[in-house]
């Protein structure tokens, strides 16, 4: 004769209700990147990703690596400061950027 095992299904409600719970409690530990602290005084992510000053990067002038450092540096330098102004700087970020060239042939 078939008989409910209940103990099984208490304990997959306990699990459910520990995972429920516990995401409940972590929720309060989310800040968006550039969002503003609701209560607190305390320099946001984004401010700080902003006070990085990102350093030219050095390649040949006239050459593809200095298209590619110029470009990385921009791009670098956007999503450090969402495209505003930076602030003062606190924090120096130097790249060395080195390229390789490398033969490739297919035989059919």
């Amino acid at each position: 004769m078939w008989w409910p095992d209940h103990r099984a299904a208490l304990g997959r409600l306990l699990r459910s209700a520990l995972a429920l719970g516990s995401a409940g409690l972590l929720a309060a530990c989310f800040q968006p990147l550039y969002g503003q602290p609701p209560l607190s005084g305390a320099p946001t992510l984004g401010n700080a990703l902003a006070a990085v000053d990102v350093q030219q990067v050095d390649a040949a002038r006239g050459s593809n690596d200095a298209r590619i450092a110029v470009e990385l540096r921009n791009a670098l330098l956007f999503d450090l400061t969402g495209g505003e102004g930076s602030i003062a700087p606190t924090h120096r970020l130097n790249i060395k950027m080195i390229t390789s060239r490398s033969a490739l042939i297919v035989d059919p």
